[in-house]
C-alpha cells in the first residue's frame, strides 16, 4: 500500500513508510513445449485473490484464468500466433463503493495475430492482428473479461519475455 493516502496528507509531505498487504494476491502456473518445426505450445492459469477489509477498499475478487497459445518465432518469415483464455470466479460489478453484489463471473477472450519478420540490421516486422474479449450482456453474472495486469500495446513491445499479458495485452510472451 503506498502512502501517504488522501489529499491533506500528501499535502503535508510528510513522509511515511509503505506497507505491504496481502489483499492482493496473484498466482501463475506457466508451461512451454516444443510441438514441431519452430512451434511452440504455452499452458498458463492465473489465480488472482482480492480482497478488501478497510471502508476504503471493500473489493472482492477471486479469479481464475487458463488460457493456451499456439506461436512460432522465426529469425525471418512468416510467424503466428493464437491464443484463447477463459475466466471463471466472482468480483463485484462496479467500483469497491458502488455497494454492488459479488456476482459469478464467466468470460473470455482471443488473440491471433500473423506478420512477416525481414531479416537483417533493423528485423522489422509487419503484422495484423486481432483482439476479441467479451463483455457485460446481462445481469445476474459479471462477462467483461479483466485483463489483470491492465492493457499493453504491440506497437512498443513486451517489458520482458517473462512478463505477463493477456492477448497481446496480459500473457507471457515467449523469445524461443
Amino acid at each position: 500500500m503506498r502512502l501517504p493516502t488522501g489529499a491533506r496528507a500528501i499535502r503535508r509531505s510528510s513522509p511515511q513508510w509503505d506497507r505491504e498487504i496481502t489483499d492482493l494476491q496473484l498466482f501463475r502456473a506457466f508451461n512451454r513445449v516444443p510441438v514441431g518445426r519452430g512451434i511452440w505450445l504455452e499452458t498458463y492459469a492465473y489465480v488472482l485473490i482480492e480482497s478488501g477489509e478497510s471502508q476504503a477498499d471493500r473489493s472482492d475478487r477471486r479469479l481464475f484464468t487458463p488460457g493456451l497459445r499456439v506461436f512460432n518465432k522465426p529469425d525471418r518469415g512468416v510467424e503466428f500466433e493464437i491464443e484463447g483464455m477463459a475466466q471463471f470466479g466472482h468480483a463485484c460489478d462496479g467500483s469497491p463503493d458502488s455497494g454492488k453484489p459479488v456476482l459469478p463471473v464467466e468470460a473470455y477472450g482471443a488473440h491471433g495475430d500473423i506478420g512477416y519478420r525481414f531479416g537483417g540490421r533493423w528485423q522489422l516486422r509487419l503484422s495484423a492482428f486481432l483482439d476479441y474479449y467479451t463483455g457485460n450482456r446481462g445481469e445476474g453474472r459479471i462477462g467483461r473479461f479483466n485483463t489483470l495486469y491492465g492493457a499493453r500495446r504491440f506497437e512498443f513491445g513486451q517489458p520482458s519475455c517473462s512478463t505477463p499479458r493477456i492477448g497481446r495485452t496480459l500473457f507471457p510472451q515467449a523469445s524461443a
